[in-house]
């Protein structure tokens, strides 16, 4: 078990060819390394990013690079001997015509040890953008323990439900992955507050990866990369551009900060309350 890990988050602005946007992505795994990271995470839909009126051609690519990306983020990890979080890419759905987006995990020698496909999609009637058009929602919940810590995986959106990450802690999580697409409005407006609020909820590690900038014609991300410690401190943070985020987890700032304030107990014990309905009293 190591009571520290050196964490790198790959800020990025994905274009729109994949072959380029694994070049580009390869050179930074391999800066990372060079920074002594031991875990690897990767933003949401790194591979592609394309505009919000070319899903088909996105469905497209998807499939056909989907075994691709996949081989590829295991060789990353294996070659240089890295946990990697591989964000999220575009895979074959279970219902004809829809895709996933999911989240891979690999080991240092590069096996498959998680993964997660996001729970909540983004359906925005007032921005007239539906997710669910083209993508389905995974039903699974992902705690994947490495290097005797136990992360869980989380994409974009999901931030904004923390149910989801009292689930999660729940569940053994120390450390919460978001990999993310957020764009500038909503970025703006509430991406530091939420990764903020749920890792002081959780008390967990929260890294949170987001893109950047605009990519051809299509919406403009945030960025703002962060690592939020268990108390809410924000541990490191890179605004725009690509590039890393590195920041050091601890295991001590994670047993001191539930130890200062045991919410998981505190929460635990309501089960066993009987309460009045609201319009009683």
């Amino acid at each position: 078990m190591s009571e520290s890990i050196t964490v790198a988050s790959l800020q990025f602005s994905a274009g729109q060819d994949i072959a380029e946007n694994i070049e580009r992505m390869g050179r930074w795994v391999a800066e990372a390394v060079a920074m002594e990271a031991r875990w690897l995470v990767l933003p949401e839909t790194w591979s592609l990013r394309v505009s919000a009126d070319k899903h088909n051609y996105r469905y497209q690519q998807s499939v056909a690079f989907e075994a691709q990306l996949k081989e590829q983020m295991a060789q990353w990890a294996k070659q240089h001997q890295v946990v990697l979080f591989g964000g999220s890419i575009y895979t074959q759905g279970e219902s004809e015509g829809k895709l996933r987006n999911t989240s891979f995990v690999y080991s240092d020698q590069g096996k498959l040890v998680g993964e997660y496909s996001k729970l909540h999609l983004f359906d925005l009637p007032a921005a007239k953008r539906f997710e669910s058009e083209h993508v389905e929602a995974g039903s699974d919940l992902c705690v994947v323990e490495v290097d005797g810590w136990k992360v869980g995986l989380s994409i974009c959106y999901d931030i904004r439900f923390p149910a989801l990450f009292s689930k999660l802690r729940a569940y053994g999580a120390e450390v919460i992955v978001v990999p993310a697409a957020f764009t500038v409005p909503t970025g703006k407006a509430h991406w530091e507050l939420l990764v903020r609020s749920r890792a002081v909820e959780s008390q967990c590690y929260f890294i949170a990866v987001d893109q950047w900038g605009a990519s051809g014609p299509g919406t403009e991300c945030w960025g703002h990369s962060m690592t939020v410690d268990p108390w809410g401190d924000v541990c490191a943070q890179k605004e725009r551009d690509d590039g890393i985020v590195l920041a050091e987890l601890k295991k001590k700032k994670i047993e001191t900060t539930r130890a200062r304030m045991p919410l998981q107990e505190h929460a635990l014990s309501m089960k066993n309350r009987n309460f009045r309905s609201p319009v009683e009293s």
